[in-house]
């Protein structure tokens, strides 16, 4: 097994560094821990050899009793404005967010750039003092301000993608903060090399506490790196993205982790992605926020009913699943993503989403080419002799290798 074809200074060099603050003894560390984890799983892998039973009708009815699998797969429709009088417009969806939402529009507004761009926000019937304070920037001519009552934060994104006029959009979360440079630095990018997506870094905080996430830069594109497109940073936000890319692919109303679009949907069709070493999004955790709920609840599913409808709607439009798209599904999207946010359910209702995995898996009718790692074989092994445990722990190990 080579350690090379795995990213470094990942989870475990993240949590070493916030204990050591020497750079070089954590990479070197971290290597020798994950040659521990990989001899250990190897040899742990041999034993894991039982097999569900469970057919996927019978766990499809196990799961309708504590989830509302979703009989009707509609969208709405939307026009995307593909007119650009910016060149890049900042969407900020925003319910009930007062205690940061002026923090915020104060640092998208205060932009260091030459670049024209609009604050598109929709206040999504917020019910504390958010529209009060958004009162105040309503005169601004770059600022739009429009009121709806409550819909969600799908519907309310599918609508600021509506209204955009820019030639790039960049999603802004109510509670987030954007670096003073950041529209310059990724604009600058974007329009130099007529890039689809410029991703930046970004970091994590609360109130006491900063996470900086390291990204290698380097420009990654269709021909050459189409998998390393479809796994960088899976959120809205953080990156700017050519708007012409969501037109008739809007984020799917009715689902939670409704960003789990952007790789099938929106990086799959990118002829280039720059990812710039340049912090320009800071993100702030919350800990009572929507994900950490989902996590401990049953519309977790939707993380798998979600791909489910999206590889379905793939199969309408007679557009084929390619292996790069079957092996993100396969190693990124249905092991350690899905085992992350269902591992806190029911261990019963565990198994019963696996099986259903393993059909949405093996109905793709693909299978790996033989110069793939042995860890991606085992997931590949998992969902085809329907071998939970090995899932499981194949997924704990993905999850600090990504």
């Amino acid at each position: 097994m080579q350690l090379k074809s795995y990213k470094f200074e990942g989870k475990i060099y993240g949590i070493l560094n916030s204990k050591i603050k020497n750079k070089k003894i954590c990479s070197i560390l971290e290597k020798i821990i994950l040659y521990i984890l990989i001899v250990i799983y190897r040899f742990g892998s041999i034993f894991l050899f039982k097999k569900e039973s469970t057919l996927t009708e019978e766990a499809i009815k196990q799961i309708e009793k504590v989830y509302n699998l979703k009989k009707e797969n509609k969208n709405n429709q939307i026009n995307i404005n593909l007119n650009n009088d910016f060149e890049l417009s900042i969407l900020i969806p925003t319910y009930n967010s007062e205690k940061y939402i002026e923090q915020c529009l104060e640092s998208v507004i205060n932009q260091k750039t030459n670049y024209k761009y609009e604050i598109i926000i929709i206040n999504d019937g917020s019910i504390d003092k958010t529209r009060m304070i958004l009162s105040k920037y309503e005169k601004l001519k770059n600022v739009r301000i429009f009121d709806q009552e409550n819909k969600g934060i799908t519907y309310t994104r599918n609508k600021c993608l509506e209204k955009a006029n820019g030639k790039y959009i960049m999603f802004v979360d109510s509670d987030d903060i954007l670096m003073e440079d950041a529209i310059e630095e990724l604009l600058n990018k974007a329009f130099s090399n007529e890039i689809d997506i410029v991703q930046g870094r970004f970091y994590k905080f609360t109130h006491n506490k900063k996470i900086t996430v390291n990204l290698e830069e380097k420009k990654l594109t269709r021909d050459n790196d189409y998998y390393d497109i479809l796994k960088i940073p899976g959120y809205p936000w953080g990156k700017i993205i050519k708007k012409s890319l969501f037109e008739n692919n809007l984020f799917i109303e009715g689902y939670s982790f409704e960003d789990t679009l952007l790789p099938y949907k929106i990086f799959s069709q990118c002829k280039n992605v720059l990812i710039l070493n340049k912090i320009v999004y800071g993100y702030r955790i919350n800990e009572k926020g929507l994900t950490k709920s989902l996590v401990t609840n049953y519309k977790c599913l939707d993380t798998i009913f979600l791909v489910d409808k999206i590889l379905y709607d793939f199969k309408l439009n007679d557009k084929n699943i390619n292996y790069n798209l079957f092996l993100f599904t396969l190693n990124c999207q249905f092991s350690f993503i899905t085992y992350y946010r269902i591992n806190k359910i029911d261990i019963n209702m565990q198994k019963n989403a696996f099986i259903i995995m393993c059909d949405i898996i093996n109905k793709l009718g693909l299978n790996l080419k033989d110069n793939e790692n042995f860890i991606t074989k085992n997931v590949e092994k998992s969902f085809k002799t329907h071998n939970f445990y090995l899932w499981k722990y194949t997924s704990i190990i993905l999850n600090f290798l990504k």
